[in-house]
Protein backbone atom coordinates (compact mmCIF):
# COMPACT_ATOMS: atom_id res chain seq x y z
CA UNK A 1 0.00 0.00 0.00
CA UNK A 2 1.30 3.47 -0.92
CA UNK A 3 1.81 5.81 2.02
CA UNK A 4 -0.63 8.76 1.98
CA UNK A 5 0.77 12.23 1.25
CA UNK A 6 -0.62 14.93 3.52
CA UNK A 7 -1.13 18.56 2.57
CA UNK A 8 1.16 19.48 5.49
CA UNK A 9 3.94 17.41 3.96
CA UNK A 10 3.47 18.96 0.50
CA UNK A 11 3.33 22.49 1.92
CA UNK A 12 6.53 21.87 3.85
CA UNK A 13 8.32 20.59 0.73
CA UNK A 14 7.16 23.68 -1.16
CA UNK A 15 8.58 25.91 1.61
CA UNK A 16 11.84 23.97 1.66
CA UNK A 17 12.09 24.34 -2.13
CA UNK A 18 11.66 28.13 -1.80
CA UNK A 19 14.01 28.68 1.13
CA UNK A 20 16.60 25.90 0.64
CA UNK A 21 16.90 25.92 4.43
CA UNK A 22 15.34 23.48 6.89
CA UNK A 23 15.30 26.15 9.62
CA UNK A 24 13.74 28.86 7.44
CA UNK A 25 11.19 26.44 5.99
CA UNK A 26 10.16 25.48 9.53
CA UNK A 27 9.80 29.16 10.48
CA UNK A 28 7.80 29.87 7.35
CA UNK A 29 5.37 27.07 8.17
CA UNK A 30 5.28 27.85 11.91
CA UNK A 31 6.87 24.49 12.77
CA UNK A 32 9.47 23.45 15.29
CA UNK A 33 12.79 22.23 13.93
CA UNK A 34 12.07 18.74 15.25
CA UNK A 35 8.77 18.66 13.33
CA UNK A 36 10.54 19.84 10.18
CA UNK A 37 13.13 17.10 10.60
CA UNK A 38 10.36 14.54 10.99
CA UNK A 39 8.61 15.81 7.84
CA UNK A 40 11.70 15.62 5.65
CA UNK A 41 12.32 12.07 6.89
CA UNK A 42 8.70 11.17 6.13
CA UNK A 43 8.93 12.72 2.65
CA UNK A 44 12.10 10.77 1.87
CA UNK A 45 10.35 7.56 2.89
CA UNK A 46 7.19 8.31 0.89
CA UNK A 47 9.00 9.28 -2.31
CA UNK A 48 11.92 6.87 -1.96
CA UNK A 49 14.48 9.61 -2.55
CA UNK A 50 16.59 12.02 -0.44
CA UNK A 51 14.76 14.93 -2.18
CA UNK A 52 17.21 17.49 -0.66
CA UNK A 53 20.86 17.10 0.21
CA UNK A 54 23.08 19.51 2.11
CA UNK A 55 25.33 21.67 -0.06
CA UNK A 56 27.39 24.80 0.21
CA UNK A 57 24.39 26.98 -0.64
CA UNK A 58 21.93 25.16 1.61
CA UNK A 59 19.53 22.29 0.93
CA UNK A 60 20.01 21.32 -2.72
CA UNK A 61 17.08 19.55 -4.46
CA UNK A 62 17.68 16.22 -6.14
CA UNK A 63 16.46 15.57 -9.71
CA UNK A 64 13.49 13.71 -8.18
CA UNK A 65 12.48 16.79 -6.20
CA UNK A 66 12.97 19.04 -9.23
CA UNK A 67 10.54 16.83 -11.11
CA UNK A 68 8.02 16.82 -8.25
CA UNK A 69 7.86 20.53 -7.40
CA UNK A 70 5.57 21.53 -10.28
CA UNK A 71 3.01 18.86 -9.39
CA UNK A 72 3.26 19.74 -5.69
CA UNK A 73 2.62 23.42 -6.43
CA UNK A 74 -0.35 22.58 -8.68
CA UNK A 75 -1.87 20.34 -5.99
CA UNK A 76 -1.45 22.97 -3.27
CA UNK A 77 -2.87 25.73 -5.49
CA UNK A 78 -5.84 23.51 -6.18
CA UNK A 79 -6.39 22.92 -2.47
CA UNK A 80 -6.15 26.64 -1.74
CA UNK A 81 -8.81 27.50 -4.29
CA UNK A 82 -10.99 24.39 -3.91
CA UNK A 83 -13.80 26.14 -2.05
CA UNK A 84 -13.64 29.43 -3.96
CA UNK A 85 -16.60 29.37 -6.37
CA UNK A 86 -16.78 33.09 -7.18
CA UNK A 87 -14.66 36.21 -6.70
CA UNK A 88 -14.84 37.86 -3.29
CA UNK A 89 -17.29 40.78 -3.15
CA UNK A 90 -16.79 42.55 0.22
CA UNK A 91 -19.87 44.69 -0.42
CA UNK A 92 -22.04 41.58 -0.05
CA UNK A 93 -20.36 40.28 3.10
CA UNK A 94 -22.67 40.34 6.13
CA UNK A 95 -20.73 38.19 8.59
CA UNK A 96 -18.82 38.93 11.79
CA UNK A 97 -15.03 38.89 12.12
CA UNK A 98 -13.72 38.48 15.67
CA UNK A 99 -10.55 40.32 16.70
CA UNK A 100 -8.59 40.17 19.96
CA UNK A 101 -5.97 42.35 21.59
CA UNK A 102 -5.28 44.85 24.35
CA UNK A 103 -7.21 48.13 24.25
CA UNK A 104 -4.29 49.87 22.53
CA UNK A 105 -4.91 47.56 19.56
CA UNK A 106 -8.14 49.36 18.68
CA UNK A 107 -6.58 52.68 17.76
CA UNK A 108 -3.11 51.38 16.87
CA UNK A 109 -4.12 48.47 14.63
CA UNK A 110 -7.84 48.60 13.77
CA UNK A 111 -8.73 52.30 13.52
CA UNK A 112 -6.16 53.09 10.77
CA UNK A 113 -7.95 50.79 8.29
CA UNK A 114 -11.49 51.13 9.63
CA UNK A 115 -12.87 53.65 7.11
CA UNK A 116 -11.55 51.64 4.16
CA UNK A 117 -12.96 48.40 5.57
CA UNK A 118 -16.48 49.79 6.07
CA UNK A 119 -16.41 51.60 2.75
CA UNK A 120 -15.67 48.36 0.90
CA UNK A 121 -17.79 46.13 3.17
CA UNK A 122 -20.58 48.33 4.58
CA UNK A 123 -22.38 45.38 6.22
CA UNK A 124 -19.41 43.72 7.94
CA UNK A 125 -19.36 43.52 11.72
CA UNK A 126 -16.04 43.65 13.57
CA UNK A 127 -16.21 42.26 17.10
CA UNK A 128 -13.32 43.05 19.48
CA UNK A 129 -12.50 41.24 22.71
CA UNK A 130 -9.68 41.21 25.25
CA UNK A 131 -6.61 39.07 24.64
CA UNK A 132 -7.11 36.12 26.98
CA UNK A 133 -4.49 33.69 28.22
CA UNK A 134 -5.80 31.05 25.79
CA UNK A 135 -5.97 33.27 22.73
CA UNK A 136 -4.03 30.83 20.51
CA UNK A 137 -6.53 28.11 21.31
CA UNK A 138 -9.32 30.59 20.54
CA UNK A 139 -7.82 31.25 17.10
CA UNK A 140 -7.61 27.52 16.43
CA UNK A 141 -11.18 26.74 17.53
CA UNK A 142 -12.74 29.67 15.68
CA UNK A 143 -13.82 31.72 18.68
CA UNK A 144 -11.42 34.39 17.38
CA UNK A 145 -10.31 35.05 13.81
CA UNK A 146 -7.18 37.15 14.35
CA UNK A 147 -5.28 38.67 17.26
CA UNK A 148 -2.77 41.44 17.87
CA UNK A 149 0.14 40.64 20.17
CA UNK A 150 3.18 42.62 21.32
CA UNK A 151 5.19 40.92 24.12
CA UNK A 152 8.49 39.30 23.07
CA UNK A 153 8.97 35.58 22.73
CA UNK A 154 5.60 34.56 21.28
CA UNK A 155 5.61 30.81 20.56
CA UNK A 156 2.74 29.88 18.28
CA UNK A 157 3.45 26.29 17.25
CA UNK A 158 2.31 24.52 14.08
CA UNK A 159 -0.63 25.92 12.15
CA UNK A 160 -0.22 29.58 13.12
CA UNK A 161 0.82 32.55 11.01
CA UNK A 162 2.18 35.93 12.08
CA UNK A 163 2.90 39.24 10.35
CA UNK A 164 5.08 41.87 12.01
CA UNK A 165 3.31 45.23 11.77
CA UNK A 166 6.12 47.67 12.62
CA UNK A 167 8.82 48.27 15.23
CA UNK A 168 8.59 50.95 17.89
CA UNK A 169 10.76 51.73 20.89
CA UNK A 170 9.51 52.66 24.35
CA UNK A 171 9.83 55.84 26.36
CA UNK A 172 9.09 56.93 29.91
CA UNK A 173 6.34 59.55 30.11
CA UNK A 174 4.76 61.74 32.75
CA UNK A 175 2.50 64.79 32.73
CA UNK A 176 3.67 68.13 31.40
CA UNK A 177 4.77 70.40 34.23
CA UNK A 178 6.01 67.51 36.37
CA UNK A 179 8.98 68.29 38.63
CA UNK A 180 11.09 66.03 36.41
CA UNK A 181 10.44 68.36 33.48
CA UNK A 182 11.51 71.35 35.57
CA UNK A 183 14.63 69.48 36.65
CA UNK A 184 15.41 68.66 33.01
CA UNK A 185 15.04 72.32 32.04
CA UNK A 186 17.39 73.33 34.86
CA UNK A 187 20.07 70.62 34.49
CA UNK A 188 19.73 69.55 30.86
CA UNK A 189 19.75 65.88 31.89
CA UNK A 190 18.01 63.37 34.12
CA UNK A 191 19.68 60.50 35.95
CA UNK A 192 18.35 57.26 37.40
CA UNK A 193 18.58 58.93 40.80
CA UNK A 194 16.26 61.68 39.55
CA UNK A 195 13.68 59.10 38.47
CA UNK A 196 13.92 56.81 41.50
CA UNK A 197 11.60 58.76 43.87
CA UNK A 198 8.68 58.75 41.46
CA UNK A 199 6.28 55.81 41.47
CA UNK A 200 5.21 53.99 38.32
CA UNK A 201 2.04 53.19 36.46
CA UNK A 202 2.44 49.68 34.96
CA UNK A 203 0.52 48.47 31.92
CA UNK A 204 0.29 44.75 31.17
CA UNK A 205 0.92 43.67 27.59
CA UNK A 206 -1.24 40.81 26.45
CA UNK A 207 -2.26 37.77 28.42
CA UNK A 208 -1.47 36.63 31.93
CA UNK A 209 1.53 34.28 31.83
CA UNK A 210 1.55 33.33 35.48
CA UNK A 211 3.49 36.30 36.76
CA UNK A 212 2.52 39.80 37.93
CA UNK A 213 1.31 41.87 35.02
CA UNK A 214 3.92 44.49 35.88
CA UNK A 215 6.72 41.97 35.28
CA UNK A 216 5.61 41.68 31.65
CA UNK A 217 5.31 45.44 31.28
CA UNK A 218 8.39 46.68 33.07
CA UNK A 219 11.19 44.78 31.29
CA UNK A 220 14.40 46.65 32.00
CA UNK A 221 12.82 48.40 35.00
CA UNK A 222 12.63 45.52 37.46
CA UNK A 223 13.30 47.77 40.47
CA UNK A 224 10.60 50.29 39.60
CA UNK A 225 8.22 51.17 42.45
CA UNK A 226 4.84 50.35 40.93
CA UNK A 227 1.92 52.28 42.37
CA UNK A 228 -0.85 51.14 40.03
CA UNK A 229 -1.05 48.11 37.75
CA UNK A 230 -3.62 47.71 34.96
CA UNK A 231 -4.09 45.93 31.61
CA UNK A 232 -5.20 49.10 29.77
CA UNK A 233 -3.36 51.75 27.76
CA UNK A 234 -6.09 54.27 27.07
CA UNK A 235 -6.63 55.52 30.67
CA UNK A 236 -2.89 56.22 31.03
CA UNK A 237 -2.87 59.91 29.98
CA UNK A 238 -5.87 60.62 32.21
CA UNK A 239 -4.09 59.03 35.19
CA UNK A 240 -0.90 60.94 34.44
CA UNK A 241 -2.85 64.21 34.33
CA UNK A 242 -3.90 63.77 37.97
CA UNK A 243 -0.83 62.10 39.49
CA UNK A 244 2.96 62.33 39.55
CA UNK A 245 3.38 58.79 38.18
CA UNK A 246 5.75 57.76 35.40
CA UNK A 247 4.65 55.22 32.80
CA UNK A 248 6.42 53.32 30.07
CA UNK A 249 4.66 53.45 26.68
CA UNK A 250 5.46 52.55 23.06
CA UNK A 251 6.76 55.54 21.10
CA UNK A 252 4.00 55.12 18.52
CA UNK A 253 1.34 55.29 21.24
CA UNK A 254 2.95 58.33 22.85
CA UNK A 255 2.98 60.16 19.53
CA UNK A 256 -0.76 59.62 19.25
CA UNK A 257 -1.42 60.57 22.88
CA UNK A 258 0.72 63.73 22.65
CA UNK A 259 -1.61 65.14 19.98
CA UNK A 260 -4.36 65.28 22.60
CA UNK A 261 -2.68 65.40 26.04
CA UNK A 262 0.10 67.56 27.54
CA UNK A 263 2.87 65.05 28.24
CA UNK A 264 6.54 65.18 29.16
CA UNK A 265 8.61 62.51 27.44
CA UNK A 266 11.70 61.80 29.54
CA UNK A 267 14.68 62.47 27.25
CA UNK A 268 16.97 59.54 26.56
CA UNK A 269 14.67 56.93 28.07
CA UNK A 270 14.12 55.25 24.69
CA UNK A 271 17.76 54.12 24.59
CA UNK A 272 17.36 51.98 27.72
CA UNK A 273 14.04 50.28 26.96
CA UNK A 274 13.09 47.35 24.70
CA UNK A 275 11.77 47.68 21.17
CA UNK A 276 8.13 46.80 20.50
CA UNK A 277 7.45 44.37 17.62
CA UNK A 278 3.66 43.97 17.48
CA UNK A 279 2.35 41.17 15.28
CA UNK A 280 -0.93 40.06 13.80
CA UNK A 281 -1.60 36.38 14.52
CA UNK A 282 -4.03 34.01 12.80
CA UNK A 283 -4.50 30.29 12.39
CA UNK A 284 -4.24 28.10 9.31
CA UNK A 285 -8.01 27.71 9.65
CA UNK A 286 -8.51 31.17 8.09
CA UNK A 287 -5.22 31.50 6.22
CA UNK A 288 -6.66 30.84 2.75
CA UNK A 289 -10.12 32.29 3.39
CA UNK A 290 -10.67 35.15 0.85
CA UNK A 291 -12.55 37.36 3.31
CA UNK A 292 -9.86 36.92 5.99
CA UNK A 293 -7.12 37.60 3.44
CA UNK A 294 -8.89 40.77 2.30
CA UNK A 295 -9.36 42.03 5.86
CA UNK A 296 -5.78 41.22 6.91
CA UNK A 297 -4.47 43.07 3.87
CA UNK A 298 -6.50 46.22 4.59
CA UNK A 299 -5.60 46.21 8.28
CA UNK A 300 -1.87 45.73 7.65
CA UNK A 301 -1.83 48.42 4.95
CA UNK A 302 -3.69 50.87 7.19
CA UNK A 303 -1.44 50.17 10.17
CA UNK A 304 1.80 50.66 8.25
CA UNK A 305 0.57 53.82 6.50
CA UNK A 306 -0.53 55.32 9.83
CA UNK A 307 2.81 54.41 11.39
CA UNK A 308 4.69 56.12 8.55
CA UNK A 309 2.55 59.26 8.72
CA UNK A 310 2.86 59.53 12.51
CA UNK A 311 6.62 58.94 12.33
CA UNK A 312 7.04 61.65 9.67
CA UNK A 313 4.77 64.10 11.53
CA UNK A 314 6.70 63.98 14.79
CA UNK A 315 10.38 64.74 15.22
CA UNK A 316 12.46 62.02 16.94
CA UNK A 317 11.82 61.80 20.67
Amino acid sequence: MTDPVSSELLAFLESLWKTRSLTRAAELRGLSLSTATRLIAEARHVFGDPLFIRGGSGMVPTPKMTGLIRRITELLDGMRTLAVTEPLDPARFTGTVRLAGVDNSIFAFILPGMNTIYRQAPHIRLSFCSLGDRFLESLETGDTDMAFYAPPGLKTGPGFHTAELFSSGHVLVTRAGHQLQKRWEEKGRLTAADLAPWRRLAIGYGHDVGRPRSAESQIGEENADIAFDMPYFLPAPFILAETDFIVRLPVFTVRIFSKHFPLFIIPGSEKHLPVWHPVMVWHERTHADPTAQWLRSLLITGIRERFRSVTEEFSPL
